[in-house]
């Protein structure tokens, strides 16, 4: 895999292998290393330009923000003095200064000189063994910051320094390291996941653990933009209920591609016994992707269910790929006539109105995301998607009311570009169809086609 990604992200574009220990005790069924651990592989399109983010906070990092000021926000110390390598003022003489602490207004200010004004005490950064150490902001840093930093007495070394504000309201996130061991990546928690939304844990065998999705979109994913998410073998389509976690919280906001071929199920197979049994229970086509699509249903049911609150949009759309919707004439028949007959009706007899208005708006290249409005004009039923940008009329009886009434349309939504497709049988002739022409050109509407 990783061999494969270089050559088609380019082995510069790596930012990391990350080892998930998603099986603590080992597998009992490898012969003499029990694995315990499989990897992610994250790569970037281009490493300059690229972004992760991370993790909340846990309990253990919150409880050390102990201490609370004036406004009630929760905020921890920081010593400003470098500890650890390169701590000496000789390793970075640039980051050796001076605080003057004011006695009176407890209010802090530097230089680079040691000359103090009366009722001030000089602060300068000491080292375990008394000799003079650096702190971790350079002077103009600290000069242009000195709101975040406070000076107190630390009884234990018995001398006064200088500290660091740091809130836990605004913090970064926390890095992901290159070893996860978190709880909620293991294994067997995708069982119980799958299970607690209702289904067998033989209908499908061994899901990704909810955990492991979430902590993926929370490294990936960067808060205040909008991503696309695409999971080319969704399985049990258990990324959208990790996305729903995130989402009804706020957290992330993305759009969700799922990919899953309908790997047929074969009732002869023990092991798939009971996926065949649940698809036919259910009507389902028994195959793979149909068992993604119920749990996608069921995990939004359990989201609505576990946050009632919430009013935000959960909906998803399934697409399957498929031929055209439209009819070629086929010239090659041995019934010439039957074939000219048969093209009057251009869109073939078994496919319905909206597999012709998604067809349509892949064509035009519109998000098939986008809501989808149906109206119903002088009896005939209109679609409207992109908020004005494409309107479909699929009507057997298209009059120049219906035509008017798409014109109003356009004064409503008042989108930059509006297009328009008819069910070119739909007009009862051509004198019809041209004037319905002339009538859209007159409000602007210059794009019209018939299908």
């Amino acid at each position: 895999m990783r061999k494969i990604c270089n050559e088609v992200f380019g082995e510069e574009n790596l930012l990391g292998v990350i080892s998930c220990t998603n099986n603590p005790k080992g597998r009992s069924d490898d012969n003499f290393i029990a694995t315990a651990h499989e990897y992610l592989l994250v790569y970037a399109r281009s490493k300059d330009q690229a972004k992760i983010w991370g993790f909340e906070p846990s309990e253990k990092i919150t409880k050390r923000y102990n201490k609370v000021d004036e406004n009630g926000k929760k905020y921890r110390d920081i010593d400003l003095r470098k500890t650890g390598d390169a701590d000496r003022r000789e390793d970075r003489e640039d980051m050796f200064y001076y605080f003057f602490h004011d006695e009176e207004t407890d209010q802090l200010r530097v230089s680079k000189n040691d000359e103090a004004k009366k009722g001030e005490r000089i602060i300068k950064p000491v080292r375990e063994d008394g000799t003079d150490g650096r702190w971790r902001w350079g002077f103009d840093t600290a000069k242009d910051n000195l709101d975040k930093l406070f000076a107190r007495y630390m009884p234990v070394r018995e001398m006064w320094g200088v500290f660091e504000y740091d809130y836990l309201e605004g913090r970064p996130p926390v890095k992901p390291t290159s070893s996860w061991t978190f709880k909620d990546i293991n294994s067997e928690r995708g069982s119980e996941q799958f299970i607690e939304l209702g289904f067998e844990k033989e209908v499908f065998s061994r899901p990704k653990p909810v955990g492991l999705f979430k902590r993926v979109l929370e490294i990936g994913l960067i808060p205040d933009d909008e991503g696309i998410v695409l999971d080319f073998f969704a399985g049990s389509a258990g990324i959208f209920q990790a996305y729903h976690e995130l989402q009804v919280s706020n957290k992330r906001s993305a759009k969700i591609i799922a990919v899953q071929l309908p790997e047929p199920i074969d009732p002869e197979k023990k092991e798939s016994r009971k996926a065949y049994e649940f698809c036919q229970k259910n009507n389902f086509p028994p195959n793979v992707a149909e068992i993604g699509k119920e749990r996608i249903r069921r995990s939004i049911k359990k989201t609505k269910k576990d946050n009632p609150d919430y009013n935000g949009d959960l909906g998803f759309k399934v697409f399957k790929l498929d031929s055209s919707n439209i009819k070629p004439w086929d010239p090659t028949f041995d019934d010439v006539q039957l074939s000219i007959e048969d093209s009057i009706e251009n869109v073939k007899p078994d496919r319905s109105e909206l597999d012709l208005l998604y067809e349509v708006l892949l064509k035009y290249g519109i998000d098939l995301s986008l809501p989808i409005e149906e109206r119903t004009v002088d009896g005939s039923k209109i679609y409207i998607g992109g908020a004005g940008a494409l309107v479909l009329c699929p009507s057997d009886t298209i009059t120049l009311e219906v035509v008017e009434g798409i014109a109003k349309i356009k004064e409503e939504f008042n989108p930059e570009i509006m297009r328009v497709v008819f069910r070119d049988s739909g007009f009862k002739d051509d004198v019809v169809k041209t004037n319905a022409i002339q009538i859209l050109k007159q409000h602007g509407i210059e794009d019209v086609k018939s299908i």
